[in-house]
Parts: structure tokens; sequence; C-alpha cells
């Protein structure tokens, strides 16, 4: 078992925040993500804790620039070119928090 789970294993990139202004296109956490004009925000239909189901967007988390993290992608798995946007279902946010 131990060989299989050895294969199975990739290399991580690990992610510091810092606290510095960042320039339009750069990696970041939190904010306003820096988007193409032609992006569409993400929603999530689903009921919350009242029993309400809504159409409610996402939030966004961070971007992160794959030019940037090529350079750490030991793998080569990510493309050298882009940004990967994330965003998470905030479901406090809906409840008043």
């Amino acid at each position: 078992m131990e060989e299989i789970l050895k294969k199975l294993i990739k290399n991580s990139i690990n992610l510091k925040m810092m606290d510095k202004k960042v320039k339009l296109g750069e990696s970041k956490f939190g904010g306003k993500p820096h988007l193409p004009k032609d992006f569409v925000w993400p929603y999530f239909t689903g009921t919350n804790f009242d029993n309400e189901t809504k159409n409610r967007p996402l939030a966004f988390l961070a971007q992160i620039n794959l030019q940037d993290a090529k350079k750490f992608d030991k793998d080569n798995v990510l493309p050298s070119e882009g940004m990967l946007y994330f965003f998470y279902e905030n479901v406090l946010n809906d409840m008043g928090f």
C-alpha cells in the first residue's frame, strides 16, 4: 500500500500572504478581484438555515497569476499563463453574520 500511495504524491505550492499593495494582475487574497470584462460572477442556488432558497453570489477568496506560480510548479501541471480565481459560498453572510 505504501508504494501505491507514494506514486500518488504530488508537490505543492505554498502561498504566503504579504501586506503590500497589489498591482493589477498580481496574485492576491480577498478584496476585489481583477476580472476580465466578459467575466460572469459565479452564483450558488441553495437553501439557507431558514429554509429560504436563493440564488446567492459567491464570495471572492483569491486570484493566482499562473505566470508567477509556474516557476514553483515542479510537476509541470499548471498552464504557464492565465489567472485562477477562487470563490466560496459564504452561507454565514446570508444569515446576517
